[in-house]
Formats: structure tokens, sequence, C-alpha cells
């Protein structure tokens, strides 16, 4: 693969990654509103435990695919191994699959 591609390739990469990181920030708390003794409803946020793992893991996921970028970016090897794009490509589909796993959980309810 010549240079180019591998470095457009890598760049759509960080690019998926670094837009799963929003939607996995979104599922991470839930927003509700709870009538209070003194009458108007109040504001509370509640933490959904696998939303903040999905969060984190679309994070390092962005990370390496970043670092992957560098390595595409300062590497002058003509021809690289397959295993490290398999390897960065595998992990952003595991990103895009916990995501959309993640936010297909049911929530709780107040």
């Amino acid at each position: 693969m010549s240079r180019p591609w591998r470095l457009g390739l890598a760049a759509l990469l960080v690019l998926v990654a670094l837009l799963a990181v929003p939607v996995a920030l979104d599922g991470a708390t839930t927003h509700y509103l709870l009538p209070s003794r003194e009458g108007p409803a109040t504001s509370h946020t509640a933490v959904f435990g696998p939303g903040v793992v999905a969060a984190a893991l679309s994070a390092a996921v962005a990370l390496a695919t970043l670092a992957w970028l560098l390595v595409n970016l300062l590497s002058r090897a003509g021809r690289p191994t397959r295993w490290p794009w398999v390897l960065v490509g595998g992990l952003v589909v595991l990103d895009l699959v916990v995501v959309a796993a993640v936010g297909a959980l049911p929530h709780p309810a107040f």
C-alpha cells in the first residue's frame, strides 16, 4: 500500500474513533427532573456504569488510532506488515460495537 493510502486510511480510522467518543459520552449519564418538597422540580444526574466503560474504551481506542497515525506519518518503510492494520481496524470495529450495544441497553428509569 502506498504511503498516501496508508495515511488516508489511518486518518479515516482516527476520524471514526474520535466520532465515537461523544456518542459514548452521551450514554454515560442520565439527566432527569424530580419534584422537591418545596415544589419546583430539580435537576439530577445519574451515572450509567456501562456508559462510562464505553466512554473509556472509546477514548483509549481514539488514542491508539492517533498513535497509529503518528507511526504511519513518521515511518518511511515501504511496506509495513499487515497485522497492525488488522489490530487497529479491529479495535475501531470493537469500539463501535460496544458503543452501539451500550446505547441499546435499558437505562435506569426514575
